[in-house]
């Protein structure tokens, strides 16, 4: 099965910023660290078990790859005489992915090889996936921020943070139906069906 890792969050201090100015927001700051978990076996029917009991935990269970998010969104605030508005914004959100890495697929047979690979880029492609739904999801929170206005600074300050919670349990959803979705098809991927033994065919009897 495939899992995600829970999401770390931070909504940094939002400050008040006294002085008139127009609404300036900085380009969103994203970065994305890969690191490898190492894995030794040999064979497919190991390198399941591997995982299974060496993969990154996710939510207490072990999972065949993980993605951390860390995100802040700062922001100054501008008050004038009858209300507070947003001034500047900038969002930063940090990435770390951690996939397998087969020490030994040198020693692979070729169609060992061949479904090994095709199964990290299926992997690769899945936690791309939920970095392509996090960044989404924290630039629409910060969009959503950047229209709020309020009577006083402090207001404008809860509102926001009620805004970016919201925002982050609406992705959470997201994140639980793409996986869903992934689990009903991940035994259709030609790794784990070898691995659990789903194509080995029993042999048939000469008839006598």
């Amino acid at each position: 099965m495939l899992h995600r890792t829970g999401t770390t969050l931070l909504l940094a201090g939002l400050l008040m910023f006294a002085q008139p100015a127009v609404q300036a927001r900085a380009a969103p700051v994203v970065t994305i660290k890969r690191a490898t978990f190492a894995l030794h076996a040999t064979t497919e029917a190991g390198l399941l078990a591997e995982l299974r009991a060496r993969g990154p935990l996710v939510g207490g269970r072990r999972s065949f790859a993980r993605t951390r998010m860390k995100s802040s969104l700062s922001t100054l605030f501008r008050k004038t005489r009858t209300s507070c508005r947003v001034r500047r914004q900038t969002l930063r959100i940090h990435y770390t992915m951690l996939l397998p890495r087969a020490l030994n697929e040198h020693r692979f047979p070729k169609g060992t090889k061949r479904r090994w690979r095709a199964f990290l880029r299926h992997l690769a492609r899945h936690e791309n996936r939920h970095v392509a739904i996090w960044t989404s999801c924290a630039r629409l929170a910060e969009r959503r921020i950047r229209r709020l206005k309020a009577a006083s600074c402090a207001e404008l300050d809860r509102k926001a943070r009620t805004a970016w919670r919201r925002a982050m349990r609406s992705c959470d959803r997201l994140h639980d139906a793409f996986d869903l979705k992934e689990r009903k098809t991940a035994l259709k991927h030609p790794f784990l069906r070898s691995a659990l033994g789903l194509d080995h065919r029993p042999r048939r009897h000469a008839a006598r």
